[in-house]
């Protein structure tokens, strides 16, 4: 096999692992709307509340870092934020 040839292998194989790596990235973002959306629909007052702006600001400035959409498809992950948040803002 020349080398022209090696490096073409190598170059379509990039091509196919980057092709599958944004596919399954895809993949997993669908499946993270659909676990918060699923989760808006359950816990609506809880989602209302963490929608607000006044509380994204509160949240920064008790935690001491800024809310993470990605805990938003564990709601108990979600409940444990705010109560960590509102024991550093109490202490």
């Amino acid at each position: 096999m020349t080398e022209r040839r090696r490096r073409q292998d190598r170059e379509r194989q990039q091509r196919h692992r980057e092709k599958v790596r944004q596919e399954q990235a895809a993949q997993f973002e669908m499946l993270r709307r659909q676990a918060v959306a699923a989760n808006e629909r359950r816990y609506p007052e809880l989602f209302r509340q963490i929608r607000q702006p006044e509380f994204l600001r509160w949240f920064e400035r008790a935690a001491g870092f800024t809310w993470r959409e990605d805990w938003e498809t564990d709601v108990h992950r979600m409940e444990a934020m705010i109560e960590f948040a509102a024991e550093m803002s109490s202490s």
